[in-house]
């Protein structure tokens, strides 16, 4: 009984390593998806930010802007909803929100 119970063993920690190594690497898949998405939505609202800016200042004699315009909280709206929200609260340690966070940025 002893020798199947140790192969039994084995075949268990195989599977339960595989299974582990198979998570991390779904779980980093899915970090990584995550940060594209979250930087794709804040450059989107760059963008629009800077063409709509940018005609204010050009060809005028407006002076260049001293203060940050009203569309920088927008763009980082994204990663504000994205890390306060109670799907990542509840789902996402402050850990790997910190490290979605600065990898966006």
């Amino acid at each position: 009984a002893a020798p199947h119970r140790a192969g039994k063993d084995a075949v268990i920690r195989s599977v339960h390593q595989l299974v582990c190594a198979r998570l991390e690497e779904l779980g980093a898949r899915a970090k990584k998806m995550v940060e594209q998405g979250l930087a794709s939505e804040c450059v989107q609202v760059l963008q629009s930010g800077l063409e709509s800016v940018a005609p204010m200042y050009r060809m005028t004699s407006k002076p260049a802007p001293t203060t940050a315009s009203a569309y920088v909280l927008s763009v980082v709206q994204p990663l504000t909803r994205f890390t306060e929200g109670p799907p990542a609260q509840q789902l996402v340690s402050a850990a790997v929100r910190a490290e979605l966070l600065e990898s966006v940025f």
